[in-house]
């Protein structure tokens, strides 16, 4: 009886402790006042851009103009809950194809393993779980009510990028003629839409709470990106708060790339 005693007292332990450590309660907005819409500006050469905001608002409108793109992103979530250590990997894929997308997320780690497909056009969405799943047709905003993020969003990775979210930023000129812009935000003010992701993607408690969020895009004078990083700190619950920093970077191509199970998803959006 000795070692399941001891089980029940390190994890009474690890709830008590953990639930301790929380320190102040972050402020995190409702739906009625969260952060919604980035911030816009009229079109400028970005050698001319003197403000990081501002390189943003217009980044966002012009990849939204793009006909045919594709990223793909790596990257990793290391979780620290006192003495336990994981890092979830993380890989993804977006597609733009004309007034289609495509979005692939999947993630493993030794306690988690997670797949997510979707086809997105005209306002529905066809999308699985798990590879062997049924396609299930939706609504766009019936799926961004369960899942925070939709592609067509006009956001930098789900997150709102505006006067209120924007902490810092900084714009510079790389010797190579492309640029680099820095953005600190708040994610808990504008990451209304990542956070009902998180919770949905990792099967979480209750939202994540950020401590710190920094985004880096690396731009083509034409705004076009060659790369962007996200890096984040938060504190997710499940069971526990558990400490989690992120790192996550996407490289970008302008050209046409092939949709996989195009046939499958297709068949099921257009029904």
């Amino acid at each position: 009886m000795r070692k399941p005693i001891v089980a029940i007292f390190v994890f009474a332990a690890l709830c008590f402790l953990s639930a301790c450590s929380c320190g102040k309660k972050v402020e995190i907005p409702d739906a009625e006042t969260a952060e919604k819409f980035s911030g816009t500006a009229e079109y400028v050469a970005l050698s001319e851009v003197k403000d990081g905001k501002i390189a943003a608002y217009i980044f966002m409108d012009e990849i939204l103009k793009c006909e045919d793109y594709y990223y793909e992103k790596e990257g990793e979530t290391k979780t620290t809950a006192l003495i336990l250590h994981v890092t979830q990997k993380i890989s993804s894929r977006r597609i733009k194809r004309g007034n289609e997308y495509y979005v692939f997320d999947k993630s493993e780690s030794s306690f988690m393993n997670t797949f997510h497909q979707a086809l997105f056009s005209l306002g529905a969405v066809a999308y699985r779980d798990g590879e062997k799943d049924k396609i299930i047709k939706a609504d766009v905003e019936s799926y961004r009510a369960e899942y925070g993020v939709t592609p067509e969003m006009r956001t930098i990775e789900g997150f709102i990028v505006n006067e209120k979210t924007v902490l810092s930023s900084e714009i510079s000129e790389k010797e190579d003629g492309s640029f680099e812009i820095n953005l600190e935000l708040d994610g808990n003010l504008g990451g209304y839409f990542v956070r009902t992701q998180m919770k949905k993607s990792g099967d979480l408690d209750d939202y994540p709470e950020f401590e710190s969020v920094y985004i880096t895009l690396c731009l083509n004078p034409d705004y076009f990106p060659i790369k962007t990083v996200i890096k984040s700190k938060y504190t997710a619950k499940k069971i526990f708060n558990n400490d989690c920093e992120q790192t996550l970077t996407a490289v970008y191509k302008k050209e046409k790339a092939e949709i996989p199970d195009y046939s499958e998803l297709r068949g099921v959006l257009y029904s």
